[in-house]
């Protein structure tokens, strides 16, 4: 299997080594360029839409996982041709959304849970507003054409979005990023598993509007090829359900595969006690459409972990992925049983002890693992067990509530605990990766340093991360992580 990955804007040699690698970077622009004309567009809102696209997004990095004929390729020949229409040729023009799957959020350069809400997209669809991509080459040239942008090992790009301010041209401007260094990565799948709900409990009270939340039928494609580190092909753009709740399962499937609304039940709303079905609809973005429109042919692998009569896997571009999912409606409880509810948010460690106690699902003590003081999680469920209430922080794991503080929808912020060496040690780094990426200790990658393949530092403390991951730190605060290439000497 062949996997590259082209680093656009990068140019480094051995004798530079940790020296700046000349890059244009993000230079990120606040200024709206627009006609003070009423427009009807909220330009106040698109630099607000702006501002977190450039957050999400940081260093661009476009996916082609060449399944299908919207590979990125016809992405950027149809953008040319868009933008040549609107009359800015040299460019490429892309919608949020598009009805055939030619858009913005298609090009794999959002990560999973980094898309727009579903009010931004809408506004942007509404208001036919345009991502506008200008690439330029190693020598400042602008590209023109796909096949040559494809060729470049070298490419930075302008993103800009695009309203019409006459009603007639696109003359409306909000900058995004400006000579941004590009990343375009090749991927071969071989396979990939569907990662979804199937079963949700929430707690009585719970209206039907709100199990129409997102967070309740996320679902995402993984890359399960071999060495391909579990990468995200693609995540959930919509979702939603017809608000049929069935009594049984097998109903449910029925309606599924059928239509029928035998055995559809009023569970009231709000929700009352009890277990219900429904049919959840996920859109997913085109990268994990195209794959799973092949797989539903039978010729590729992919897992659903399901029964084939449970769901039904997209046959055009722009179907859905649709399953069945159990609903637990339950009142919280008190008892030893440790029923558990669905909730959003972080929980963050005291500072009076070391370290603070998990427990797995019976309530038993945890032997080998502990959350660390001063350190927070992301949970998503509460439960209450012979009288406490715990917090669950991975998939077995509990920790109790008298040991941390909640924010109830917070995000955690990752950063990495630094520890120091007493005893220097060396990294090597592989020849098999021309750079490797420096991060501080708040796990925020340089868009200006990095290591080059082939070289040995000396690492002076160890860093490491809420998920385990490990992190060499080569300078006051600049760490390279223990990935592919990385190998510490004994």
């Amino acid at each position: 299997m062949k996997k590259s990955m082209k680093y656009a804007s990068i140019l480094f040699s051995a004798s530079l080594l940790l020296a700046p690698i000349f890059a244009p970077g993000l230079n990120y622009i606040n200024v709206v360029e627009a006609s003070d004309t009423d427009t009807g567009i909220d330009t106040e809102r698109l630099q607000s839409i702006a501002d977190e696209i450039k957050s999400n997004i940081g260093q661009p990095t476009f996916k082609n996982f060449g399944v299908s004929y919207t590979s990125l390729p016809v992405f950027f020949d149809s953008g040319f041709d868009t933008a040549k229409e609107n009359g800015f040729p040299g460019s490429v023009f892309m919608q949020y959304y598009h009805a055939n799957g030619l858009g913005f959020v298609d090009t794999g350069v959002f990560d999973d849970n980094d898309y727009l809400s579903s009010e931004d997209a809408k506004y942007l669809q509404d208001n036919n507003i345009y991502f506008q991509m200008i690439f330029y080459d190693a020598n400042n040239k602008k590209i023109t054409d796909a096949g040559y942008y494809i060729s470049q090992d070298a490419v930075t790009m302008d993103l800009n979005m695009k309203y019409k301010v006459d009603g007639q041209s696109y003359s409306g401007n909000i900058p995004i990023l400006e000579k941004s260094k590009m990343t375009y990565l090749d991927l071969d799948l071989e396979s990939a598993k569907l990662q979804y709900p199937k079963e949700v409990t929430v707690k009585t009270g719970t209206t039907e509007n709100d199990i129409q939340n997102i967070k309740y039928m996320n679902t995402k494609l993984i890359d399960t090829t071999s060495g391909s580190n579990m990468a995200i092909v693609g995540g959930t753009k919509e979702a939603s359900s017809d608000g049929l709740l069935f009594g049984n399962k097998s109903d449910a499937i029925a309606n599924l595969n059928s239509d029928t609304t035998a055995g559809v039940v009023d569970a009231g709303d709000p929700l009352e006690d009890g277990i219900y079905y429904r049919v959840v609809s996920a859109y997913l973005t085109l990268s994990a459409v195209n794959y799973m429109v092949i797989a539903s042919y039978g010729d590729v692998d992919i897992d659903v972990g399901a029964e084939p009569d449970e769901y039904i896997l997209p046959e055009y571009d722009d179907a859905p992925f649709k399953f069945v999912q159990k609903i637990t409606v339950k009142t919280p409880s008190n008892n030893n049983g440790g029923n558990s509810d669905v909730l959003n948010g972080i929980v963050t460690t005291h500072t009076d002890k070391d370290s603070y106690s998990l427990y797995n699902d019976d309530n038993q003590k945890v032997d080998n693992r502990a959350l660390a003081a001063n350190s927070s999680w992301q949970v998503d469920k509460i439960r209450t067990i012979n009288g406490i209430k715990q917090y669950r922080v991975s998939t077995h794991e509990w920790v109790n509530a008298s040991d941390v503080d909640f924010i109830d929808g917070g995000q955690v912020t990752e950063g990495m605990t630094v520890t120091n060496l007493d005893i220097p040690k060396k990294v090597d780094l592989s020849s098999t990766h021309n750079i490797y990426n420096l991060h501080n200790s708040n796990k925020e990658v340089s868009t200006t340093r990095a290591l080059a393949g082939g070289t040995s530092w000396l690492v002076d403390k160890i860093g490491t991360d809420m998920h385990g991951g490990i992190y060499y730190g080569v300078s006051s605060n600049e760490f390279v992580k223990a990935d592919d290439g990385v190998n510490l000497v004994k």
